[in-house]
């Protein structure tokens, strides 16, 4: 049996939390990348660097996805509710 999906307050939280988590990782990342002088180990964290990186844009685009649809879905439910035209 499925959980409930999250309530719309519950899933920003959670996109907001996991784009915070991998600002983080990247700010680690980026700390050991400037300390570092081997090469190998400099491209690992630099691709690691990349992929949190990357992670961390996809949740913040996510969570403004949702919240530009949920502003759109309140216009039209007002207009529909008032008769005004969207």
């Amino acid at each position: 049996m499925s959980e409930p999906a999250p309530d719309i307050a519950e899933e920003d939280q959670l996109l907001a939390a996991a784009a915070k988590m991998e600002f983080a990782a990247m700010r680690h990342i980026h700390g050991q990348l400037i300390e570092s002088t081997d090469p190998a180990v400099i491209s690992t964290l630099s691709h690691a660097y990349a992929r949190h990186s990357r992670c961390m844009r996809q949740n913040l685009a996510c969570l403004q996805r949702q919240r530009a649809e949920r502003a759109r879905a309140q216009r039209a439910a007002w207009a529909a509710w008032s008769g005004v035209s969207a």
